[in-house]
Order: C-alpha cells, then structure tokens, then sequence
C-alpha cells in the first residue's frame, strides 16, 4: 500500500462536484494509510493521552494540539537519560521547529482528516473522545513504559500540565538539544531540522519556568 496520489489533465473538463470528491477521498484514503503505517506510535500518543485525561483528570478541552506535542516531548525527554533510551525508541521522529520539538509523524497524524486519530480527535486548542474507535494495539509492558514515562515528568514538575501552550514552549526552548539543531537550520536557511533521540537523551532538561532549574 502506497500513499494515494491523482492528476487532472491540464485542459481536461472535470466538474467541481467530482473533483471535490476525488480530494476529499484521497485526503481519507491517505490518512488511513498514515495512521496505519504509525499504529504503534499513534496508540502510544493517544495511551498518554488516556492516562493524562483519566488518571491525571486533566479535562481534554484544555489540551490542543500545541500542548499535547510540547507534552509529549517533556515525557520523551523523562523518561530517558544518558544510559537508557526510553520512549525515544518509540517516538523516534522528532524534529527541531520554530515553537520547540515537535514529533513528526504524530503532527501529520494530527493533521490528517481534520485532526481523527482514532480514539480521539484533537482540533486546535481542544481535544475530542470520538464516540467510534478501534482498540489499541499495546501490550501491558508497552502501557507501562509510557506510563513510567508520564510519572517520571510529573515526579519532576507536578505543575507542568497546568501550563499553557505558550510556556510550554518556552520550557522545550531551554533544552540544548532544541537550541542547537534549530540554529544550525536557521543557519542553513531552513526552519526545521531531525532531532536524533540521542541528542534528546544527553540534553540538559528543564521542566519548570519559575527557577528554570536543570534536571
């Protein structure tokens, strides 16, 4: 299976009606295919997302799209250190952007047919329970890394959840392993550059505002 792509003919009368349905299936039929190539990743994101909203009571109509990345990236980043990988295994495509890390394959899910995952739908600043889903294909050992993972941010700033998107991002922005692939992507003339799970296991790691005190 391959990502679905068509040509109109220049000069070729197509009605508006059939062309708008051809895009709007590609648009589905792509999104299918991205969701399933990243199976693993994407009930990986949303099982953090579960253990956020059911354990930690955080209401999913506070986290949007920005928090939810940034969020991401601070449990990644907990859950490794210098001698053990971690979640850096699993989320493994992070680049180097203008508002912090971001993982990749996992913004393009979010992306794709207005914003549905699976479980959950997540639209700008909001996060939405889809009322149909498929189950996830996790193991428990699998539920319990991310869930180590979760504990591990929250055993270092028990506050973070509760911060908005924007200092969110000023947090990613004290990680050296954000600042440095981003300056060498401004410096060449780019705004976005991979960011190796090793860089992020060998950063400094900050997880607060107030006394941005290293981790």
């Amino acid at each position: 299976m391959s990502v679905v792509r068509i040509t109109f003919v220049v000069g070729l009368s197509v009605p508006l009606e059939f062309k708008s349905f051809v895009i709007s299936w590609i648009a589905l039929a792509n999104s299918i295919f991205y969701v399933s190539m990243n199976r693993e990743k994407c009930d990986s994101f949303e099982y953090i997302i579960d253990l956020l909203s059911e354990q930690q009571g955080i209401a999913l109509g506070t986290l949007g799209v920005l928090s939810l990345l940034k969020i991401l990236f601070f449990v990644v980043g907990a859950s490794c250190n210098r001698d053990e990988e971690g979640l850096t295994q699993v989320f493994d495509n992070f680049y180097a952007m203008p508002y912090g890390p971001v993982e990749s394959d996992i913004y393009n899910a979010i992306k794709q047919q207005n914003g549905r995952i699976n479980k959950y739908s997540i639209r700008g600043g909001q996060t939405v329970l889809n009322s149909e889903y498929e189950d996830m294909s996790l193991s428990e050992e699998q539920k319990k890394r991310l869930a180590r993972g979760v504990d591990a941010l929250l055993a270092e700033n028990p506050q973070i959840l509760s911060y908005s998107p924007f200092e969110l991002v000023e947090i990613s922005h004290y990680w050296n392993c954000w600042y440095s692939i981003y300056s060498e992507a401004l410096h060449e003339g780019v705004r976005s550059k991979r960011m190796p799970g090793i860089f992020i296991q060998y950063s400094n790691k900050y997880y607060g505002l107030e006394t941005k005190t290293e981790a």
